[in-house]
């Protein structure tokens, strides 16, 4: 898992320096990912927000947004769950959260 990490920030770092994305649109580089420092330009993020597939599918949204929302409701879910077994009923703030 976080070998999958490094090599999507890998590759998002090097297509970075490409001067254009598969629209042909100019990449739109972020001003703290664009310092000079290659290191320190690798952990901010270089591009603004990365796009691929045609620029459909954009990275960062993806792997920001999604997951921890999707995870948050299944966590949300296992909770009031766990409540219900416990309690045998899910109280009204549990609901309210939910």
């Amino acid at each position: 898992d976080i070998a999958l990490c490094f090599l999507l920030a890998g590759y998002l770092y090097v297509s970075s320096f490409l001067k254009h994305d598969s629209q042909g649109k100019p990449r739109i580089l972020s001003k703290m990912g664009n310092s000079g420092y290659p290191a320190y330009d690798f952990f901010m993020g270089r591009e603004l927000n990365p796009r691929s597939l045609g620029g459909w599918f954009d990275w960062k949204q993806f792997c920001e947004l999604r997951p921890g929302l999707i995870l948050w409701v299944l966590l949300n879910i296992a909770c009031a769950q766990e409540q219900y077994q416990v309690y045998g009923r899910v109280s009204g703030s549990m609901v309210l959260l939910n």
